[in-house]
């Protein structure tokens, strides 16, 4: 996974996405440390951040990963606030903007459309837990509007490139499982490999013709 909602098997991909990812994702405590002493953090005055570690019920290795990632932001000299909450706590305290200057591991399934409006956007979403630009709100609408589906890609590369440059998101792990079907009832599923996509990518399903 190179961004959120995104991936090779899907067809709004941007191969440069991939070519880019180490020099622009890459993990470089060098480059870090300048990047917060540019910005005005540093010993004296170093960046704080809370790290929300959950226990995410589809990926058993979430708390381990916010641990590491919380290492890495305090190896640049970063003060890193680990709070472990429950998922029903976590759940009503973002959708009433309690959360400041936090961070955490999430996940999504979702098709381009409902996932970019969900984590990239504040078109559908009034959850507080995730950046929201114009430049990607603007043309997601239109996206949204579009009926022809190599425009519709076409558009969608454009904004993922937006949400790529602007490091909206870290991408961390890909999880593809498999889809099990009846074959008398569905005669084909283009299946985008997503957890839970069963739900997410019904327009890749295809009844048995009687």
């Amino acid at each position: 996974m190179y961004i959120n909602t995104f991936a090779e098997t899907r067809p709004a991909w941007n191969p440069e996405w991939k070519t880019r990812f180490a020099d622009e994702y890459g993990y470089d405590p060098d480059a870090a440390k300048a990047l917060l002493a540019e910005a005005g953090y540093g010993p004296d005055n170093p960046a704080k951040v809370t790290m929300l570690a959950r226990n995410l019920p589809f990926f058993a290795g979430s708390l381990d990963v916010a641990d590491a990632v919380a290492g890495f932001w305090a190896a640049i000299g970063m003060e890193v606030d680990t709070e472990q909450v429950d998922q029903a706590v976590y759940r009503s305290a973002y959708r009433e903007w309690e959360y400041t200057n936090a961070a955490t591991i999430n996940g999504t399934s979702s098709a381009h459309l409902f996932g970019l409006k969900m984590w990239n956007a504040s078109l559908i979403s009034t959850a507080g837990f995730t950046m929201s630009q114009p430049t990607v709100n603007v043309p997601l609408r239109i996206a949204s509007a579009e009926l022809d589906a190599d425009k519709r890609n076409a558009q969608l590369i454009d904004i993922g490139d937006t949400i790529y440059d602007l490091h909206m998101g870290v991408p961390l792990f890909w999880l593809p499982p498999e889809a099990v079907y009846n074959p008398s009832i569905i005669s084909g599923y283009t299946y985008s490999g997503a957890l839970s996509g069963t739900y997410s990518d019904p327009d890749g399903l295809k009844a048995v013709m009687e």
